[in-house]
């Protein structure tokens, strides 16, 4: 037993208010050392012609504790073999619980309290699923912060939400266009900070469809802006472009 639990459960209340005080110091110290042998041989020492020798005692000495240990109900002898009851019910309880550890291995785990065992298979498909989420989303969908800088709108851009490509330039006409009107876009329509990557990516994807950017200087884009007024810039630098 000692290899696997190298120490037993020693109730000092038990102790020193048992029958055990009734004994002397040396029968103690047999006691105790006939407690570590049983339990080292699994609960069952036996009682033969070299047990004195191994314990460092007389044979009549051992005899005479023997006798008392049996008198006070506190030791046993069957078929040659010492056994002590505590020390049975301690082996007993850690040979259940090693069994049942056993079956918990077998079924891949101890399960929780109150629920079924999970099959390994659906635990790798629900690992799956949320690895594809986190590709899909890695970024919250929804925020209650507005972006606060230029490099907030890079990294929005950047984000599977958005997946847009954007210059730094295109980035500061943006946030300056939608900063300066307290986010508000053309319609008059506030845009909810969990919405700003749709905004940014139409945003974007309307000044790319302007293959050619109107000059400020010209008749083309007078005439524009007449039939057009409530078209944005966005802060962008009519003259030169991106």
């Amino acid at each position: 037993m000692s290899k696997k639990l190298p120490f037993f459960k020693f109730d000092t209340d038990s102790w020193l208010t048992g029958k055990i005080q009734l004994l002397t110091a040396a029968e103690k110290g047999i006691f105790i050392d006939l407690i570590a042998r049983i339990w080292h041989e699994n609960g069952m020492l036996k009682n033969d012609g070299i047990l004195h020798r191994l314990l460092r005692v007389e044979k009549a000495t051992l005899s005479e504790a023997l006798q008392a240990f049996f008198d006070l109900g506190i030791m046993t002898e069957k078929d040659g073999f010492l056994s002590i009851k505590f020390i049975d019910e301690q082996i007993q309880t850690y040979n259940d619980y090693t069994e049942k550890q056993r079956e918990y291995g077998a079924k891949g785990g101890r399960p929780k309290k109150g629920t079924k065992p999970i099959k390994k298979e659906e635990i790798r498909k629900e690992k799956e699923e949320i690895r594809k989420e986190s590709d899909i989303n890695p970024l919250p969908l929804t925020t209650s912060k507005y972006p606060q800088s230029v490099d907030e709108i890079m990294e929005i851009a950047a984000s599977p939400q958005c997946g847009i490509s954007i210059t730094r330039k295109q980035a500061e006409a943006y946030f300056l266009a939608r900063d300066t009107t307290d986010w508000v876009d053309a319609a008059r329509r506030k845009i909810s900070p969990g919405k700003v990557y749709q905004d940014l990516k139409r945003w974007i994807l309307r000044e790319q469809e302007q293959n050619t950017p109107l000059q400020s200087n010209t008749k083309e884009y007078r005439n524009h802006r007449a039939t057009n007024p409530g078209e944005e810039d966005y802060g962008k630098d009519i003259t030169n472009g991106f």
